[in-house]
């Protein structure tokens, strides 16, 4: 806001809000003055001086007879001699250097015209200035400081020092807490309200009164009665509303208000302030200011419009220039040049704007070449990004028919070594079939494990999400390591801890099973002695998670330090010898970290070399609805067919499957009939009606899916009952079964797969009673 749009009535708003401030200000430096007073009063308690003098006359008075009598004695000796006897001459020197000799020369006055300190039974010791008696034991300010301590008084005449003010008292303790005795001080009003202007940088005509809360005077800079109260019911009234400043037009003043609890809540005094300024001296150099500035702005506005316009016309024809010159650059000519002479300034300018023509005509160039490197960039780019597809896709290809490849003659060799076993066989003859069957199984764990790290290193793997029951998942894992523990001669235990059964929990059984059957594998291969011990602690998370712990506990080998980490590593176990003594690839640990991070945990170890591992993941998974639902694709699982002779359809292109699969059959007293491709059962199928097909899946001439789709459309289209498909797949990933069921499979069994395996699959559809497998 302007000096001269500045109205009387704003000056005077503007001048009532500083006195208000000044009133705050003032009132706020009358409670320092007073607090800082009092911590003056507080030094005397740590003084040796005083200590000593107190302890001196408490022990006179109490090796006396009689206190009180000990009291009036020294009273009328202390009045006799007009303030001189029984007081302690050096302290009371020592009190008038501090309080008045010091004061008066840093402020010009005395701190406190009158400090003096009495022993605890209120007989006067020492004083800065004589004061009117010496006993003090009935004073008022004796008798409150003795239930409450420390005391402010309200205001009142000092006879001794002829002057108006407040007592403080404080009491005084010894090191040990005891009381000794009482220090009390007067301040006068009026040096209390000198100091506070002088701190609030305020002096000059300004009035100022101060009053109780209840409107009775303390002070005013003009002719008061002590303790008269306001007759003004008006100014009385904006003292109780608390309002903060008011303008009197009758008295041509401003009055502004300010309260000690309000500026400050703890302060010891109950006060308010007034302070008063007269308006008229105060708006007079401002109104003279206002017209000497319109004289000025009004010459000045004369000077400028001359100025004015001979400077527009000094510049407008060479901006006009540079205008024209602009839009030229704007519609892209970047070799326009300015051309200007006429002045400095401007000339200036356009040698400016060249220089930045120059840059920018640069720049657009740069720009130019970086959006060709970019562009050559990105085909590079496009390119090798096709090549590494082009190339993982031929990858994928090569790892899916190895798969096949390798697991269609792995199942000869399993299910072959399992028929063995179970013909009339020299105990030499059993321990080297048991031989190429273990190592049959360790081929098929390895060849499973290399998947997976192709997988896990293409980024290929895909995580499900299914209902199932965790207790039944735990329960078939600890069933299928039952006879390896026992035959090592180790417990295999399982804990159980979860607050519902069933458990129903969503997540991808696969993998986790994956994870645990490695955890458990490892666990029994490395413990000579001792137990296994598979842990499931489970507990709700909200209303919808539950937050499951697995661990794994052995009592085998253990792990040192230093390796912890390492046998987490691809191809990596403990040490050497462990790979000589007890086999492995290195990969299962790996993989199984990679999996529990891709479910949402951590998989970390707890060992010591020689004492045994546990090995540890948490997962927090979403609760399942049902106790008891099948993956989506099992709706489709349907009863055996109603079949026209009972027999069962085997669709195998491989002879040495074909002589597993059928030598399975003939143990089971099943009846089967064979075909070699999916061309040749959709034809057996057009005429007969089987109780259950058995169907590879890579076939040549029709592969599985193939023929699995024209069996659903020719039943569809000729409102055939449906046939019961169960696929033969070597590609056992969660996509591969998948696609099996996409193509109208009910289910499937994973080549290579076991006698024990293959019966519970066919038992599911058919009624039979399958050979013993143990």
């Amino acid at each position: 806001m302007s000096l001269l749009s500045v109205t009387g009535r704003n000056l005077s708003e503007i001048f009532a809000r500083r006195n208000a401030e000044l009133a705050d200000q003032t009132m706020g430096e009358i409670i320092r003055i007073i607090n800082a007073r009092r911590y003056e009063l507080d030094l005397l308690e740590v003084n040796p001086l005083v200590i000593s003098a107190l302890e001196q006359s408490n022990n006179e008075f109490e090796a006396s007879e009689s206190i009180q009598e000990l009291l009036s004695k020294n009273e009328a000796i202390y009045s006799r001699w007009e303030g001189g006897g029984s007081t302690d001459g050096n302290l009371s020197t020592y009190l008038n250097d501090l309080f008045v000799g010091k004061s008066m020369t840093q402020r010009g006055y005395s701190s406190f015209p009158e400090v003096f300190i009495t022993n605890r039974y209120g007989a006067l010791l020492a004083y800065s200035n004589p004061p009117y008696q010496y006993d003090w034991s009935e004073s008022s300010w004796f008798q409150r400081s003795d239930t409450s301590g420390y005391v402010i008084e309200e205001v009142y005449y000092n006879v001794g020092v002829d002057g108006y003010g407040l007592g403080i008292t404080l009491p005084i303790h010894g090191q040990e807490g005891q009381l000794l005795g009482y220090t009390h001080g007067f301040l006068d009003i009026s040096n209390i309200i000198q100091e506070a202007r002088i701190n609030s940088g305020r002096s000059g005509q300004i009035f100022i009164r101060l009053l109780t809360s209840d409107g009775r005077t303390l002070y005013s800079t003009r002719l008061f009665t002590y303790l008269e109260y306001l007759e003004d019911p008006e100014l009385f009234r904006k003292l109780e509303g608390g309002q903060e400043f008011w303008i009197s037009k009758d008295t041509n003043t401003i009055t502004a208000r300010a309260s000690s609890r309000e500026t400050d809540p703890r302060s010891a005094v109950d006060w308010i302030i007034l302070i008063q300024q007269n308006l008229s001296s105060l708006l007079q150099p401002v109104q003279g200011l206002q017209s000497l500035l319109v004289l000025i702005m009004g010459i000045a506005a004369v000077v400028s419009a001359a100025a004015v316009i001979l400077i527009v016309r000094s510049i407008n024809r060479p901006l006009a220039a540079l205008k024209e010159g602009a839009e030229i650059i704007a519609d892209g000519n970047l070799d326009h040049e300015f051309h200007i002479r006429s002045n400095r300034e401007l000339v200036e300018l356009a040698s400016v704007l060249n220089g930045m023509t120059i840059e920018l005509k640069s720049s657009y160039e740069r720009i130019r070449q970086r959006e060709e490197r970019a562009r050559l960039l990105a085909d590079q780019l496009k390119e090798a990004k096709n090549a590494a597809e082009t190339a993982n896709k031929a990858k994928s290809n090569f790892l899916s028919t190895m798969s096949h490849e390798i697991r269609t003659p792995m199942n000869a060799i399993i299910g072959v070594s399992e028929l063995l076993l179970e013909t009339e066989l020299s105990e030499k003859q059993t321990e080297y079939v048991n031989i190429f069957h273990s190592a049959g199984e360790e081929l098929l764990a390895l060849i499973n494990d290399i998947l997976d790290f192709s997988k896990i290193e293409a980024d290929e793997i895909q995580l499900e999400t299914i209902q199932f029951s965790l207790q039944e998942e735990i329960q078939k894992m600890v069933n299928m390591f039952t006879y390896r523990a026992q035959e090592k001669g180790i417990d295999l235990d399982c804990s159980l801890d979860l607050f519902e059964s069933p458990l129903v929990v969503c997540s991808d059984p696969l993998r986790l099973r994956q994870v645990l059957l490695n955890l458990l594998s490892n666990a029994i291969k490395f413990t000579q002695e001792g137990y296994v011990l598979l842990r499931v602690q489970g507990v709700k998370s909200g209303t919808d998670h539950t937050r499951i712990t697995f661990s794994v506990e052995d009592t085998g080998i253990g792990i040192s330090e230093d390796k912890k980490e390492k046998i987490f590593e691809l191809f990596t176990q403990a040490d050497s010898t462990t790979t000589r003594k007890f086999g492995g690839s290195g990969l299962g640990l790996s993989i199984s970290r990679n999996l529990v991070e891709r479910l949402g945990g951590e998989l970390t170890v707890e060992s010591r070399e020689g004492k045994g591992s546990v090995f540890s993941f948490t997962l927090n998974l979403p609760l399942g609805r049902e106790t008891d639902e099948r993956r989506e694709n099992d709706g489709k699982t349907a009863p055996a067919s109603e079949s026209d002779d009972g027999l069962i359809l085997v669709v195998e292109d491989s002879p040495m499957n074909q002589v597993v699969v059928q030598a399975y059959l003939d143990n089971a007293g099943l009846e089967y009939h064979v075909v070699e491709n999916g061309e040749q059962a959709v034809e057996w199928l057009s005429t007969r009606r089987p109780a259950l097909v058995l169907m590879d899946i890579q076939m040549p001439v029709m592969d599985g899916y193939q023929a699995t789709r024209e069996i659903r459309r020719r039943e569809h289209e000729e409102g055939k009952p449906r046939d019961t498909v169960i696929a033969l797949t070597a590609n056992a990933s969660g996509e591969d079964i998948q696609r099996c069921y996409d193509a109208g499979c009910d289910n499937y069994l994973a080549k290579p797969f076991k006698r024990k395996t293959f019966y519970r699959i066919l038992g599911e559809y058919l009624s039979f009673q399958p050979p013993s497998t143990d």
